[in-house]
């Protein structure tokens, strides 16, 4: 009797696994039976162009962040300005980046876009050459305030100049690693200029190296390849959508002359059929 029990018990669970078995395993094997030229590549995300703006976007916060810890010494050594007015004068700078930043997209859409980016990242480098010149408070005040304005319309033409050589299936994702170019000079620049200072005393060496870098992130950004602005939809009167080419917009515009036309042929046809009804 046992054995007949254990017998039964036996086969049924066994013919619940094969069909367990055979529910939960066809579709990975029928996953792993798919060829794989059906299957679509991933585009790379590694391009060229795309690992020079990384590179010049590392150029242009490394040339910034060599500097910032170092300033307010600067200005209180060599100006003997108070903390209030060090707080002042390093202000301004972030104060034009700020009122700059609004209008830095309206150009880069409007004009093409590496042109932006070039005339801006070469006012950021030139103006670090202000600084070697600047022989009073006042004109390193000046300096200093009126670089941040390249320096937040060049921080958007870059980006938008990552976004245009990325493909667009990877676009967050190497959206996420062109942060880390501006983390990774956050991190190491400040340590470099107080190390290279400590080493030669020099504040004149930091500008340097600042303008070096700022000209060489130039360089590296003349040589990326991009393509030209997309043109920019056009709204239509009353909602209607937008057009995007002139082909459309002729195209929409046919159409609706064709569709007055027949409104107005049906028009003609019914007052000929009412007139006609009337005289019988």
């Amino acid at each position: 009797m046992r054995r007949g029990v254990i017998s039964k018990v036996f086969y049924i669970g066994r013919w619940c696994v094969s069909i367990g078995g055979h529910h939960f395993f066809s579709p990975l094997l029928g996953r792993l039976n798919e060829k794989p030229y059906l299957c679509s590549p991933m585009e790379r995300l590694w391009n060229r162009n795309y690992c020079k703006v990384m590179t010049a976007n590392f150029a242009l916060f490394f040339a910034f962040y060599v500097l910032t810890p170092l300033l307010p010494l600067y200005l209180s050594e060599n100006f003997g300005a108070t903390k209030d007015v060090i707080g002042l004068v390093l202000s301004g700078y972030t104060i034009t980046a700020l009122l700059s930043r609004p209008f830095s997209g309206y150009f880069v859409d409007t004009f093409p876009r590496k042109t932006v980016l070039m005339v801006c990242f070469t006012a950021f480098a030139i103006f670090f050459a202000g600084y070697l010149a600047a022989s009073t408070l006042l004109m390193f005040t000046i300096v200093r305030t009126l670089h941040g304005a390249p320096f937040g319309s060049l921080t958007v033409a870059n980006a938008t100049m990552a976004i245009d050589v990325l493909p667009s299936s990877r676009r967050t994702e190497g959206i996420g690693y062109y942060g880390l170019s501006n983390n990774l000079a956050m991190a190491i620049a400040p340590t470099i200029g107080i190390y290279l200072y400590n080493l030669s005393g020099s504040f004149e060496l930091l500008f340097w190296i600042a303008l070096v870098v700022a000209f060489a992130g130039l360089a590296v950004d003349g040589t990326v390849k991009t393509l030209p602005n997309k043109t920019l939809p056009r709204p239509l009167p009353a909602g209607r959508g937008v057009y995007t080419t002139s082909e459309e917009k002729n195209a929409a515009t046919s159409k609706e002359k064709n569709a007055a036309t027949r409104k107005e042929k049906n028009a003609a046809t019914s007052k000929e059929k009412n007139a006609a009804t009337r005289k019988e």
